[in-house]
Protein backbone atom coordinates (compact mmCIF):
# COMPACT_ATOMS: atom_id res chain seq x y z
CA UNK A 1 0.00 0.00 0.00
CA UNK A 2 1.82 3.84 -0.77
CA UNK A 3 1.52 6.62 0.99
CA UNK A 4 2.98 9.02 -1.14
CA UNK A 5 3.40 10.06 -5.28
CA UNK A 6 6.36 8.10 -6.54
CA UNK A 7 8.68 10.63 -8.83
CA UNK A 8 11.70 8.83 -8.97
CA UNK A 9 12.10 6.60 -11.87
CA UNK A 10 14.88 4.67 -10.54
CA UNK A 11 14.98 0.62 -10.67
CA UNK A 12 16.24 0.14 -6.71
CA UNK A 13 14.44 -3.35 -7.08
CA UNK A 14 16.54 -4.74 -10.31
CA UNK A 15 18.18 -7.84 -8.14
CA UNK A 16 15.07 -8.77 -7.06
CA UNK A 17 13.04 -8.62 -10.52
CA UNK A 18 15.92 -10.18 -12.43
CA UNK A 19 15.53 -12.90 -9.43
CA UNK A 20 11.75 -13.42 -10.02
CA UNK A 21 11.52 -13.56 -13.10
CA UNK A 22 14.39 -16.12 -13.64
CA UNK A 23 13.62 -18.03 -10.84
CA UNK A 24 11.41 -21.50 -12.22
CA UNK A 25 11.32 -23.14 -9.17
CA UNK A 26 7.92 -23.54 -7.01
CA UNK A 27 7.20 -20.57 -4.36
CA UNK A 28 8.48 -21.25 -1.29
CA UNK A 29 11.68 -22.24 -2.26
CA UNK A 30 15.38 -21.13 -0.99
CA UNK A 31 15.41 -18.10 -3.34
CA UNK A 32 12.61 -15.77 -1.82
CA UNK A 33 14.86 -16.04 1.32
CA UNK A 34 17.67 -14.43 0.01
CA UNK A 35 16.02 -11.32 -1.04
CA UNK A 36 17.62 -8.35 0.16
CA UNK A 37 15.61 -5.10 -0.25
CA UNK A 38 17.33 -1.65 0.98
CA UNK A 39 16.90 -0.25 4.83
CA UNK A 40 16.84 2.96 5.53
CA UNK A 41 19.09 5.26 8.48
CA UNK A 42 17.29 6.59 11.32
CA UNK A 43 17.56 8.77 13.36
CA UNK A 44 15.31 10.93 15.87
CA UNK A 45 16.30 15.37 16.21
CA UNK A 46 16.22 16.90 19.33
CA UNK A 47 12.81 18.35 18.77
CA UNK A 48 11.28 14.90 17.70
CA UNK A 49 11.24 14.86 14.58
CA UNK A 50 12.06 10.99 12.81
CA UNK A 51 14.88 11.64 10.21
CA UNK A 52 14.51 8.79 7.52
CA UNK A 53 17.36 8.07 4.73
CA UNK A 54 16.96 5.98 1.82
CA UNK A 55 20.16 6.61 -0.18
CA UNK A 56 20.47 5.43 -3.66
CA UNK A 57 23.58 7.01 -5.42
CA UNK A 58 22.74 5.58 -8.69
CA UNK A 59 20.56 8.59 -10.25
CA UNK A 60 21.50 12.34 -9.53
CA UNK A 61 17.85 12.58 -8.08
CA UNK A 62 16.60 13.22 -4.22
CA UNK A 63 12.93 13.22 -3.09
CA UNK A 64 12.23 14.94 0.26
CA UNK A 65 9.03 14.14 1.87
CA UNK A 66 7.54 15.26 5.37
CA UNK A 67 4.71 12.90 6.76
CA UNK A 68 2.48 13.90 9.08
CA UNK A 69 0.14 12.13 10.93
CA UNK A 70 -3.30 14.48 10.79
CA UNK A 71 -5.99 14.34 8.35
CA UNK A 72 -9.85 14.88 7.00
CA UNK A 73 -10.20 12.69 10.60
CA UNK A 74 -9.36 15.39 12.61
CA UNK A 75 -11.17 18.29 10.82
CA UNK A 76 -12.10 20.31 13.38
CA UNK A 77 -16.18 19.76 14.75
CA UNK A 78 -18.76 21.24 12.43
CA UNK A 79 -15.71 22.30 10.14
CA UNK A 80 -15.76 20.29 7.87
CA UNK A 81 -13.06 20.72 4.56
CA UNK A 82 -10.94 22.44 7.57
CA UNK A 83 -8.02 19.67 5.99
CA UNK A 84 -8.54 20.32 2.56
CA UNK A 85 -7.96 24.13 2.44
CA UNK A 86 -5.31 23.91 4.36
CA UNK A 87 -3.72 21.76 1.24
CA UNK A 88 -4.97 23.97 -0.81
CA UNK A 89 -3.34 26.91 -0.13
CA UNK A 90 0.00 26.05 2.07
CA UNK A 91 1.64 26.94 -1.44
CA UNK A 92 0.19 30.02 -2.15
CA UNK A 93 3.20 32.27 -0.29
CA UNK A 94 5.27 33.15 2.82
CA UNK A 95 6.13 36.45 4.75
CA UNK A 96 8.50 36.83 1.62
CA UNK A 97 7.55 35.25 -1.27
CA UNK A 98 4.18 34.84 -3.36
CA UNK A 99 3.50 31.76 -4.66
CA UNK A 100 4.35 33.07 -8.27
CA UNK A 101 7.72 33.68 -7.03
CA UNK A 102 7.77 29.96 -5.35
CA UNK A 103 6.32 28.70 -8.87
CA UNK A 104 9.31 30.26 -10.68
CA UNK A 105 12.30 29.17 -7.92
CA UNK A 106 10.95 25.63 -8.57
CA UNK A 107 10.69 26.20 -12.21
CA UNK A 108 14.80 27.24 -12.63
CA UNK A 109 15.65 24.25 -10.61
CA UNK A 110 13.17 21.82 -12.95
CA UNK A 111 12.26 20.41 -9.33
CA UNK A 112 8.48 19.30 -8.68
CA UNK A 113 6.25 19.43 -5.42
CA UNK A 114 3.21 17.55 -4.59
CA UNK A 115 0.58 17.94 -1.58
CA UNK A 116 -1.28 15.03 -0.74
CA UNK A 117 -4.26 14.73 2.43
CA UNK A 118 -5.71 11.95 3.20
CA UNK A 119 -8.11 10.83 6.06
CA UNK A 120 -5.09 9.64 8.48
CA UNK A 121 -2.24 11.72 6.82
CA UNK A 122 -1.23 14.97 5.08
CA UNK A 123 2.54 14.42 3.12
CA UNK A 124 4.02 17.15 1.46
CA UNK A 125 7.09 16.71 -1.27
CA UNK A 126 9.39 17.93 -3.45
CA UNK A 127 11.31 16.07 -5.86
CA UNK A 128 14.57 17.42 -7.77
CA UNK A 129 18.95 16.83 -8.76
CA UNK A 130 20.59 16.27 -5.90
CA UNK A 131 23.12 18.85 -6.20
CA UNK A 132 19.80 21.43 -5.47
CA UNK A 133 19.65 19.40 -2.14
CA UNK A 134 19.74 22.75 0.06
CA UNK A 135 17.14 24.94 -2.49
CA UNK A 136 15.00 21.57 -2.47
CA UNK A 137 15.25 21.81 1.40
CA UNK A 138 14.40 25.37 1.28
CA UNK A 139 11.58 25.19 -0.89
CA UNK A 140 10.10 22.06 1.33
CA UNK A 141 9.85 24.49 4.54
CA UNK A 142 8.59 26.97 2.53
CA UNK A 143 5.14 25.19 1.84
CA UNK A 144 4.94 23.04 4.66
CA UNK A 145 6.34 25.43 8.09
CA UNK A 146 6.07 29.27 6.61
CA UNK A 147 3.14 28.60 4.40
CA UNK A 148 1.26 32.36 5.21
CA UNK A 149 -2.34 30.94 4.43
CA UNK A 150 -3.50 33.86 2.89
CA UNK A 151 -7.03 34.40 3.26
CA UNK A 152 -8.22 34.48 -0.15
CA UNK A 153 -6.36 31.76 -1.72
CA UNK A 154 -8.54 29.82 0.97
CA UNK A 155 -11.64 31.96 -0.09
CA UNK A 156 -10.74 30.81 -3.98
CA UNK A 157 -10.47 27.26 -2.93
CA UNK A 158 -13.53 27.62 -0.96
CA UNK A 159 -15.26 28.43 -4.05
CA UNK A 160 -13.54 26.11 -6.09
CA UNK A 161 -15.12 23.51 -3.81
CA UNK A 162 -18.86 24.86 -3.43
CA UNK A 163 -18.58 24.80 -7.20
CA UNK A 164 -17.82 21.37 -7.73
CA UNK A 165 -20.45 20.10 -5.13
CA UNK A 166 -22.55 21.94 -7.10
CA UNK A 167 -21.86 20.02 -9.88
CA UNK A 168 -21.61 16.51 -8.31
CA UNK A 169 -24.54 14.97 -10.14
CA UNK A 170 -23.40 14.93 -13.03
CA UNK A 171 -19.69 13.05 -12.13
CA UNK A 172 -21.88 9.40 -11.18
CA UNK A 173 -18.59 7.78 -9.92
CA UNK A 174 -18.21 10.30 -7.50
CA UNK A 175 -21.45 10.16 -6.45
CA UNK A 176 -22.04 6.53 -5.79
CA UNK A 177 -18.31 6.11 -4.44
CA UNK A 178 -19.39 9.51 -1.70
CA UNK A 179 -22.87 7.30 -1.00
CA UNK A 180 -20.96 3.86 -0.14
CA UNK A 181 -18.49 5.38 1.61
CA UNK A 182 -20.95 7.08 4.36
CA UNK A 183 -23.26 4.43 4.62
CA UNK A 184 -20.41 1.79 5.00
CA UNK A 185 -18.55 3.31 7.46
CA UNK A 186 -21.05 5.70 9.49
CA UNK A 187 -20.22 4.13 12.82
CA UNK A 188 -16.42 5.06 12.49
CA UNK A 189 -14.48 8.24 12.54
CA UNK A 190 -14.13 7.50 8.54
CA UNK A 191 -17.81 8.63 7.75
CA UNK A 192 -17.34 12.90 6.84
CA UNK A 193 -14.41 12.52 4.35
CA UNK A 194 -12.63 15.70 3.31
CA UNK A 195 -16.31 17.41 3.08
CA UNK A 196 -19.42 16.90 4.55
CA UNK A 197 -21.64 19.68 4.58
CA UNK A 198 -22.12 22.83 2.30
CA UNK A 199 -22.99 24.70 5.40
CA UNK A 200 -19.66 23.65 7.21
CA UNK A 201 -17.69 24.06 4.80
CA UNK A 202 -18.99 27.57 3.97
CA UNK A 203 -18.32 28.05 8.08
CA UNK A 204 -14.46 27.56 8.02
CA UNK A 205 -12.60 31.14 8.24
CA UNK A 206 -8.75 31.56 7.69
CA UNK A 207 -8.21 31.36 11.47
CA UNK A 208 -9.59 28.07 11.56
CA UNK A 209 -7.27 26.63 8.45
CA UNK A 210 -3.83 28.46 10.52
CA UNK A 211 -5.01 26.94 13.79
CA UNK A 212 -5.02 23.46 11.89
CA UNK A 213 -1.94 23.95 9.93
CA UNK A 214 -0.68 24.89 13.85
CA UNK A 215 -2.14 21.90 15.35
CA UNK A 216 -0.93 19.46 12.07
CA UNK A 217 2.99 20.98 12.27
CA UNK A 218 4.60 19.27 15.24
CA UNK A 219 7.65 17.88 15.10
CA UNK A 220 7.60 15.51 17.48
CA UNK A 221 4.39 13.66 15.07
CA UNK A 222 6.63 13.77 12.07
CA UNK A 223 9.06 11.94 9.64
CA UNK A 224 11.37 13.51 7.01
CA UNK A 225 12.17 11.33 4.38
CA UNK A 226 14.92 11.93 2.12
CA UNK A 227 15.03 9.82 -0.67
CA UNK A 228 17.52 9.03 -3.49
CA UNK A 229 21.14 10.11 -4.15
CA UNK A 230 22.46 12.51 -0.95
CA UNK A 231 24.19 15.69 -1.57
CA UNK A 232 27.99 15.89 -1.43
CA UNK A 233 30.53 18.62 0.24
CA UNK A 234 27.82 20.16 3.40
CA UNK A 235 26.11 17.41 5.18
CA UNK A 236 22.84 17.32 4.10
CA UNK A 237 21.94 16.60 7.56
CA UNK A 238 23.36 19.75 8.64
CA UNK A 239 20.71 21.64 6.09
CA UNK A 240 18.04 19.55 7.41
CA UNK A 241 18.64 20.69 10.79
CA UNK A 242 19.09 23.80 10.29
CA UNK A 243 15.61 23.94 8.46
CA UNK A 244 13.41 21.61 10.55
CA UNK A 245 15.53 20.99 13.29
CA UNK A 246 14.58 22.02 16.96
CA UNK A 247 16.11 25.61 16.16
CA UNK A 248 13.96 26.14 12.85
CA UNK A 249 10.98 23.81 14.45
CA UNK A 250 11.02 23.64 18.25
CA UNK A 251 8.84 20.58 19.89
CA UNK A 252 5.65 22.02 21.79
CA UNK A 253 6.45 22.83 25.41
CA UNK A 254 6.05 19.75 27.86
CA UNK A 255 2.34 19.20 28.75
CA UNK A 256 0.96 21.71 26.03
CA UNK A 257 -1.98 20.14 24.80
CA UNK A 258 -2.74 18.96 21.59
CA UNK A 259 -4.83 21.58 19.23
CA UNK A 260 -6.24 18.78 17.09
CA UNK A 261 -7.65 15.11 18.98
CA UNK A 262 -5.50 12.49 17.40
CA UNK A 263 -8.32 10.25 17.36
CA UNK A 264 -10.75 12.07 15.24
CA UNK A 265 -13.54 10.88 16.99
CA UNK A 266 -16.41 12.02 14.11
CA UNK A 267 -20.26 11.57 15.34
CA UNK A 268 -22.26 10.69 11.95
CA UNK A 269 -25.43 12.90 11.64
CA UNK A 270 -26.37 11.50 7.81
CA UNK A 271 -29.53 11.79 6.42
CA UNK A 272 -28.30 8.35 4.69
CA UNK A 273 -29.46 5.06 6.43
CA UNK A 274 -27.68 2.91 8.77
CA UNK A 275 -27.88 -0.39 6.63
CA UNK A 276 -29.02 -3.15 9.42
CA UNK A 277 -27.62 -6.62 9.11
CA UNK A 278 -29.97 -8.74 7.03
CA UNK A 279 -31.91 -6.12 5.51
CA UNK A 280 -30.59 -6.21 2.06
CA UNK A 281 -32.12 -3.00 1.01
CA UNK A 282 -30.51 -1.31 -1.48
CA UNK A 283 -29.61 2.58 -1.46
CA UNK A 284 -30.64 4.38 -5.02
CA UNK A 285 -29.30 7.46 -5.58
CA UNK A 286 -31.18 9.09 -8.19
CA UNK A 287 -29.52 10.87 -11.35
CA UNK A 288 -32.88 11.69 -13.41
CA UNK A 289 -32.67 10.83 -17.19
CA UNK A 290 -28.99 9.04 -17.09
CA UNK A 291 -28.70 6.11 -19.02
CA UNK A 292 -25.91 4.35 -16.79
CA UNK A 293 -25.88 3.10 -13.38
CA UNK A 294 -22.61 3.33 -11.27
CA UNK A 295 -22.79 0.02 -8.25
CA UNK A 296 -20.52 -0.27 -5.24
CA UNK A 297 -21.29 -2.95 -2.97
CA UNK A 298 -19.08 -3.96 0.26
CA UNK A 299 -18.68 -4.50 4.03
CA UNK A 300 -16.46 -3.56 6.34
CA UNK A 301 -13.56 -5.56 6.72
CA UNK A 302 -10.37 -6.22 8.39
CA UNK A 303 -7.70 -3.65 9.45
CA UNK A 304 -4.61 -3.25 7.30
CA UNK A 305 -2.62 -4.97 10.12
CA UNK A 306 -5.17 -8.12 10.52
CA UNK A 307 -2.88 -11.33 10.05
CA UNK A 308 -4.48 -12.25 7.38
CA UNK A 309 -4.15 -9.32 4.99
CA UNK A 310 -1.90 -11.30 2.64
CA UNK A 311 -4.99 -14.17 2.03
CA UNK A 312 -7.35 -11.45 1.65
CA UNK A 313 -4.97 -9.82 -1.19
CA UNK A 314 -4.61 -13.61 -2.75
CA UNK A 315 -8.67 -13.76 -2.27
CA UNK A 316 -9.35 -10.60 -3.57
CA UNK A 317 -6.86 -11.21 -6.41
CA UNK A 318 -9.07 -14.09 -7.65
CA UNK A 319 -12.39 -12.77 -7.31
CA UNK A 320 -12.22 -9.49 -8.66
CA UNK A 321 -8.53 -7.79 -8.89
CA UNK A 322 -6.70 -10.49 -12.01
CA UNK A 323 -8.17 -10.51 -15.40
CA UNK A 324 -9.54 -14.06 -15.26
CA UNK A 325 -11.00 -13.45 -11.75
CA UNK A 326 -14.31 -14.84 -11.02
CA UNK A 327 -16.19 -11.91 -11.34
CA UNK A 328 -14.48 -10.52 -14.63
CA UNK A 329 -15.26 -14.25 -16.39
CA UNK A 330 -19.24 -14.36 -15.44
CA UNK A 331 -20.28 -10.42 -15.22
CA UNK A 332 -18.34 -9.37 -18.01
CA UNK A 333 -16.78 -12.13 -19.91
CA UNK A 334 -19.69 -14.59 -19.94
CA UNK A 335 -22.81 -12.02 -19.49
CA UNK A 336 -21.92 -9.10 -20.77
CA UNK A 337 -23.05 -6.70 -18.30
CA UNK A 338 -20.64 -4.13 -17.83
CA UNK A 339 -17.44 -3.29 -19.04
CA UNK A 340 -15.42 -3.22 -16.31
CA UNK A 341 -15.98 -4.96 -12.72
CA UNK A 342 -13.26 -4.85 -9.99
CA UNK A 343 -13.17 -5.46 -6.24
CA UNK A 344 -10.37 -4.40 -3.90
CA UNK A 345 -9.72 -3.87 0.16
CA UNK A 346 -8.94 -0.60 1.25
CA UNK A 347 -7.11 0.59 4.55
CA UNK A 348 -7.60 3.46 7.22
CA UNK A 349 -5.35 3.50 9.75
CA UNK A 350 -8.13 1.95 11.86
CA UNK A 351 -10.77 0.54 9.45
CA UNK A 352 -10.88 -1.75 6.62
CA UNK A 353 -13.43 -1.98 3.72
CA UNK A 354 -14.25 -4.57 1.11
CA UNK A 355 -15.70 -2.81 -2.00
CA UNK A 356 -16.89 -3.94 -5.50
CA UNK A 357 -17.39 -1.00 -7.66
CA UNK A 358 -18.85 -1.59 -11.45
CA UNK A 359 -20.77 0.34 -14.31
CA UNK A 360 -23.84 -0.98 -16.25
CA UNK A 361 -26.65 -0.21 -18.39
CA UNK A 362 -30.46 1.08 -16.52
CA UNK A 363 -31.64 -2.46 -17.81
CA UNK A 364 -28.98 -4.94 -16.62
CA UNK A 365 -28.43 -2.79 -12.90
CA UNK A 366 -30.44 -5.30 -11.23
CA UNK A 367 -29.13 -8.53 -12.68
CA UNK A 368 -25.43 -7.22 -12.73
CA UNK A 369 -26.21 -7.06 -8.69
CA UNK A 370 -27.70 -10.03 -8.24
CA UNK A 371 -25.37 -12.20 -10.09
CA UNK A 372 -22.23 -10.82 -8.17
CA UNK A 373 -24.17 -11.59 -4.84
CA UNK A 374 -24.24 -15.07 -5.86
CA UNK A 375 -20.43 -14.92 -7.01
CA UNK A 376 -19.46 -13.48 -3.75
CA UNK A 377 -21.72 -16.10 -2.11
CA UNK A 378 -20.44 -18.92 -4.08
CA UNK A 379 -17.01 -17.86 -2.97
CA UNK A 380 -17.98 -18.70 1.15
CA UNK A 381 -18.95 -22.11 -0.46
CA UNK A 382 -16.48 -23.04 -3.00
CA UNK A 383 -13.28 -21.10 -2.31
CA UNK A 384 -10.40 -20.71 -3.77
CA UNK A 385 -8.54 -24.67 -4.68
CA UNK A 386 -4.99 -25.23 -4.12
CA UNK A 387 -4.37 -24.18 -7.69
CA UNK A 388 -6.02 -21.32 -7.74
CA UNK A 389 -4.21 -19.90 -4.62
CA UNK A 390 -0.86 -20.80 -6.31
CA UNK A 391 -1.70 -18.75 -9.34
CA UNK A 392 -2.65 -15.70 -7.02
CA UNK A 393 0.16 -16.36 -5.25
CA UNK A 394 2.74 -15.91 -8.43
CA UNK A 395 0.44 -12.96 -9.45
CA UNK A 396 0.78 -11.02 -6.30
CA UNK A 397 5.19 -11.70 -6.29
CA UNK A 398 5.30 -10.69 -10.05
CA UNK A 399 3.54 -7.41 -9.22
CA UNK A 400 5.50 -6.60 -6.33
CA UNK A 401 8.95 -5.37 -8.04
CA UNK A 402 7.03 -3.89 -10.48
CA UNK A 403 4.79 -1.57 -7.88
CA UNK A 404 8.21 -0.97 -6.18
CA UNK A 405 10.45 -0.80 -8.80
CA UNK A 406 11.83 2.60 -7.49
CA UNK A 407 13.33 4.16 -3.89
CA UNK A 408 10.27 6.61 -3.25
CA UNK A 409 7.43 3.55 -3.86
CA UNK A 410 9.99 1.22 -1.73
CA UNK A 411 9.90 4.48 0.86
CA UNK A 412 6.41 4.74 0.60
CA UNK A 413 5.55 0.57 1.19
CA UNK A 414 8.41 0.86 4.44
CA UNK A 415 6.48 4.16 6.11
CA UNK A 416 2.90 2.34 5.16
CA UNK A 417 3.75 -0.41 7.77
CA UNK A 418 5.56 1.43 9.98
CA UNK A 419 2.50 3.83 10.21
CA UNK A 420 -0.35 0.76 10.35
CA UNK A 421 1.76 -0.61 13.16
CA UNK A 422 3.42 -3.51 11.68
CA UNK A 423 7.02 -2.25 12.31
CA UNK A 424 10.23 -1.45 9.90
CA UNK A 425 10.36 -4.94 8.66
CA UNK A 426 6.63 -5.39 6.77
CA UNK A 427 8.03 -4.58 3.59
CA UNK A 428 10.78 -7.19 3.80
CA UNK A 429 8.20 -9.63 5.11
CA UNK A 430 5.93 -9.33 2.48
CA UNK A 431 6.77 -11.65 -0.25
CA UNK A 432 8.18 -14.46 1.94
CA UNK A 433 4.65 -14.56 3.72
CA UNK A 434 2.64 -14.49 0.46
CA UNK A 435 4.42 -17.32 -0.29
CA UNK A 436 3.76 -19.36 2.38
CA UNK A 437 0.19 -19.20 2.14
CA UNK A 438 -2.06 -22.11 2.01
CA UNK A 439 -5.34 -23.19 0.79
CA UNK A 440 -6.61 -23.72 3.79
CA UNK A 441 -5.60 -19.83 4.97
CA UNK A 442 -6.80 -18.49 2.48
CA UNK A 443 -10.24 -19.98 2.73
CA UNK A 444 -10.51 -19.38 6.32
CA UNK A 445 -9.57 -15.62 5.72
CA UNK A 446 -12.48 -15.79 3.42
CA UNK A 447 -14.77 -17.37 5.53
CA UNK A 448 -13.84 -15.16 8.50
CA UNK A 449 -13.99 -11.34 6.72
CA UNK A 450 -16.71 -11.97 3.84
CA UNK A 451 -19.61 -10.34 5.33
CA UNK A 452 -22.68 -11.00 3.05
CA UNK A 453 -24.98 -10.27 5.58
CA UNK A 454 -23.42 -7.13 6.17
CA UNK A 455 -23.40 -5.86 2.86
CA UNK A 456 -24.15 -2.49 1.33
CA UNK A 457 -25.36 -1.71 -2.31
CA UNK A 458 -25.63 1.73 -3.53
CA UNK A 459 -26.51 2.56 -7.05
CA UNK A 460 -26.58 6.18 -8.67
CA UNK A 461 -28.11 6.09 -11.34
CA UNK A 462 -31.93 7.11 -13.03
CA UNK A 463 -34.31 6.12 -10.30
CA UNK A 464 -37.68 5.91 -12.69
CA UNK A 465 -35.91 3.53 -14.98
CA UNK A 466 -34.33 1.25 -12.35
CA UNK A 467 -37.13 0.90 -10.00
CA UNK A 468 -39.04 -0.24 -13.31
CA UNK A 469 -36.62 -2.98 -13.93
CA UNK A 470 -36.56 -3.96 -10.23
CA UNK A 471 -40.36 -4.25 -10.07
CA UNK A 472 -40.27 -6.61 -13.35
CA UNK A 473 -37.67 -8.71 -11.44
CA UNK A 474 -39.39 -8.70 -8.11
CA UNK A 475 -42.36 -10.06 -10.30
CA UNK A 476 -43.23 -14.12 -9.12
CA UNK A 477 -40.90 -13.98 -6.21
CA UNK A 478 -42.29 -14.23 -2.59
CA UNK A 479 -40.21 -11.19 -1.53
CA UNK A 480 -39.80 -7.81 -3.45
CA UNK A 481 -36.18 -6.14 -3.80
CA UNK A 482 -36.10 -3.39 -0.99
CA UNK A 483 -34.55 -0.58 -2.74
CA UNK A 484 -34.46 2.98 -0.36
CA UNK A 485 -34.55 6.55 -2.97
CA UNK A 486 -32.15 9.19 -1.94
CA UNK A 487 -32.13 12.36 -3.48
CA UNK A 488 -28.18 13.92 -4.70
CA UNK A 489 -28.69 16.75 -3.07
CA UNK A 490 -29.02 14.74 0.53
CA UNK A 491 -25.55 13.83 0.55
CA UNK A 492 -24.06 17.38 0.95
Amino acid sequence: MSLFKSFLPLAILQALCTGIAAQAEPLGTDWIQKIQLPKPKMETLPNGLELVWFEDARVPLVDLVLFLPRGFRQDPRGKSGTATLLGAALDRGTKTLSAAEISKRLDQLGAAHSINIDDDYMIAGIHGLSTDFDALAQALRWFTLDAVLPEKEIRRSQDLMLDSIQKIADYPQTLSSIAFRRIVTSQSPYARGSTWTVKELKGIRQKDVADFHRGVFRPDHAVLMVIGKLPQGVSGKERITSLFGPTGWPRPKQGAPEILDPKGVFKNTSVLPKIKNGSREWILVDRPGATQAQIRMGFVGPMFRSPDRHALAAANALLGRMFHSRLNTVIRDQLGLTYSIESQFSYYKDLGVFQVASSSQNESVVQLIQKTEEILKDFLVHPPSTEDVERAKEFLIGEFPVEHSNAVALASRWLSGRFFGLGDQAVHDTIPKIAALKQEDVARAIRSHFKMNSMVTVIAGDAKAILAIAKKHSEGQAKKQAIRQVPAKDLL
